[in-house]
């Protein structure tokens, strides 16, 4: 009995093990489309490109111009891009959504809305992300302006 008593702190440490991992961060966002978004020298509104971009920090994506972003992000972005980016094309009126699993080490999301008349655009945007947890976000596009708010679920 007495073997027991001091076996048994070492039988529930050998139980306790390592603590799992902590989940990956995710992202969850819905693209709408405005109905004068990127429009043409008619007035015609026109589908527009959105590249997202998760980073590991901000300052090449803040500094880059949306040109370079285009033909060669990896090499713009350096270190400070922490995964694989996406592109989506948004029609106007539409709605796109975009779910997928963020890179470890992703600590912001960088957008880049490709609109015709980008020298006069708001095509640039940066959100934090939350490390191991959801990230809801809303991207709304009207005009040749872009708005990032987070995804506040009502209920």
């Amino acid at each position: 009995m007495k073997r027991l008593i001091l076996a048994l702190p070492l039988l529930l440490a050998a139980c306790g093990g390592a603590p799992p991992p902590p989940p990956p961060a995710t992202l969850a966002l819905t693209i709408i489309g405005g109905a004068t978004q990127n429009a043409d020298a008619t007035g015609t509104a026109e589908p527009v490109a959105v590249r997202i971009y998760p980073l590991a920090a901000s300052g090449k994506f803040n500094a880059a111009d949306p040109y370079s972003l285009m033909s060669h992000a990896s090499t713009v972005l350096g270190t400070d891009l922490a995964g694989p980016s996406d592109q989506v094309i948004v029609p106007p009126g539409a709605t796109v959504h975009l779910d997928r699993r963020l890179p470890d080490g992703a600590q912001a999301l960088g957008i880049a809305v490709l609109f015709r008349a980008i020298d006069q655009a708001q095509w640039r945007l940066l959100a934090p992300l939350t490390p191991h947890k959801p990230n809801d976000l809303v991207l709304r596009l009207n005009g040749v302006t872009a708005k990032l708010v987070p995804n506040i679920k009502k209920g």
